[in-house]
Order: C-alpha cells, then structure tokens, then sequence
C-alpha cells in the first residue's frame, strides 16, 4: 500500500522517480525493523538516491514531513517522498474498546520539494515544530525480543494499548498549545487557516 500511495503522490504532481532524492517511509506501524521499507519502497519505484525509516508513533508522519523539509531546506535534497504505510489491525486487540476503534490501515504520501522545482499550484510549509512527550498511555510492546520474554508472544500487552480517554485528555491541549504557539512565533491569526 505504500508503493500504491507513493504511485499516487508521483502521478498527481506530474513527477517520474527520476525526479525524487529520497524516500523516507514514517510509519508507528512498521512491517519489520530492516531491510528498511523506504528502501523497500525506493526501490519499487525506480528511485535513485536513499531512503530510511522512521517511527514516532502517531507523529510519524508529521515529523517525516519536518525532516524532509530539513533535508530541502539544507540543500541535502530538492524532493523527498515521505509515505506513511499503516497496518494496524495486525497489533490491535479487538477486543479493547479504548485501542480498536479509532484505527484503519491506510497509507499516505506526500512530495516535499524545493519551491524552485515544485509545481506551480502547491503547499508552503511556513514553518514547522517538534514535540515529544513520554506517555505509557499509548504503547506496543510487540518487537523482536518477544521470543525471549518468558510471558509470550500471545499476551495481551504484546498488542497495541492505549487509555484512550487518557490519550485524549493529554494529547488534545497539547496539540492546541503547539499549533497556537507556532502561529504566534510565525505571526499567523488562527482566524487566517484556512
């Protein structure tokens, strides 16, 4: 679904695999630790260049945009395709109300490109800011150390958990208070977004 979704981010913006420096592939959901998927992806696409994985969770994509805009910024590539392949019914427990219903498999892409060569219609990126916060309301404990621990594979913490009213509670103003804040910084009125 990655390849698919990076197919799709090509065609829409009139650009060949020629065109692409790099594949990054942001996923909380990865199929393995390595070979890594964006190489994986690069590969299947005809990309020349590198490509790496990156995990931060559900903020795996937005900071697989950041760091592909670092890169262009920095002059260490002039387009960069982030995909974001997501799995995750394979980690869900279906029977946790808190865990499954707010998640699907899907995958995205996106081409994040110097504004010299990028399209004539397309999106800025103004500005962009990190955040991370330690939280054991949210976590997959499932890895390849399972065959080791004693418990199992087959437990119930081996899947994805979360307290999802707590997740909410927390990550909510969280992400009010880093939005309003980096409008604040780049001098952008919340009642300009569109």
């Amino acid at each position: 679904i990655g390849v698919k979704a990076a197919r799709q981010a090509l065609e829409r913006t009139g650009r060949d695999a020629a065109d692409v420096d790099a594949v990054l592939c942001a996923a909380s959901n990865m199929e393995r630790p390595y070979p890594a998927m964006a190489i994986e992806i690069q590969r299947e696409l005809g990309i020349d260049g590198f490509g790496f994985d990156m995990n931060v969770a559900c903020s795996s994509a937005t900071f697989g945009i950041q760091t592909a805009a670092d890169y262009v910024r920095s002059g260490n590539a002039r387009s960069v395709l982030v995909v974001s392949p997501e799995i995750t019914s394979g980690h869900l427990n279906w029977r946790d109300r808190d865990s499954h219903f707010i998640f699907g498999d899907v995958a995205t892409a996106v081409l994040v490109e110097d504004a010299a060569i990028a399209p004539d219609e397309h999106w800025d990126i103004l500005g962009t800011r990190l955040k991370t916060v330690f939280s054991n309301n949210i976590r997959n404990n499932f890895g390849f150390l399972n065959r080791a621990d004693e418990r199992g594979v087959k437990q119930l913490d081996k899947l994805f958990v979360q307290e999802g009213r707590k997740v909410f509670k927390e990550v909510c103003p969280a992400v009010s208070k880093q939005i309003r804040s980096q409008l604040d910084a780049m001098g952008i009125a919340p009642d300009d977004l569109k």
